[in-house]
C-alpha cells in the first residue's frame, strides 16, 4: 500500500475519533431523561461508541493493508454519497419506514450484495430496531411522511 493511503487512512480514523469526540461532548446539553425513558443522549452516545472502535480499526488496519485504492472504491463511495443525499431529501415527504429500508438496500447493493433475501432482512431488521428504539426507548418520533403512525 502506498504511503499515501495509509496516512488517509489514519487521518480518516482519526478524524472519526474526533467527530465522535465532538458528539460525545455535545450530546451532554440534551435533555435529561425522564423517569423511565433512556433519554435523548443514549442513542448517540452509543453511536459515539462504535464510531471510535470503528475509527480506530481503520487507522490501525489501514496501516497494514497491502493493497492500494482504487478508482471502484471512490465509484462507490460516491454512490453511498448520492445515496445518503437522497435519502436525506427523501426522509421527511416519504417517511423513515419508507425511506430507509430502500436507503439501506440501495446501499447494500452498492457495496457487493446481491441476494435479495440477504438485503430485504438487513434492511427490515435494521428500520425496525431503529424505529424502535427510538419510537418507544428514546420517545422521539421520527418522519412520519405517508405512513400517519
Amino acid at each position: 500500500m502506498s504511503t499515501k493511503i495509509k496516512h488517509i487512512n489514519l487521518i480518516v480514523g482519526l478524524l472519526s475519533v474526533g467527530v465522535a469526540l465532538y458528539v460525545f461532548i455535545e450530546s451532554a446539553s440534551f435533555p435529561l431523561p425522564h423517569q423511565s425513558q433512556l433519554g435523548a443522549a443514549v442513542f448517540p452516545r452509543i453511536l459515539v461508541i462504535l464510531l471510535v472502535v470503528l475509527g480506530l480499526w481503520i487507522s490501525a488496519t489501514g496501516m497494514k493493508r497491502k493493497e492500494d485504492a482504487t478508482i471502484h472504491h471512490i465509484k462507490e463511495v460516491v454512490l453511498c454519497l448520492f445515496g445518503l443525499i437522497f435519502y436525506g431529501a427523501a426522509i421527511k415527504p416519504l417517511g423513515f419506514l419508507i425511506t430507509t429500508p430502500i436507503f439501506i438496500i440501495f446501499t447494500l447493493y452498492i457495496l457487493g450484495v446481491r441476494r435479495i433475501t440477504s438485503m430485504i432482512i438487513i434492511s427490515v431488521g435494521t428500520t425496525g430496531t431503529i424505529f424502535f428504539i427510538f419510537r418507544f426507548l428514546l420517545s422521539v418520533p421520527l418522519p412520519p411522511g405517508i405512513i400517519a403512525l
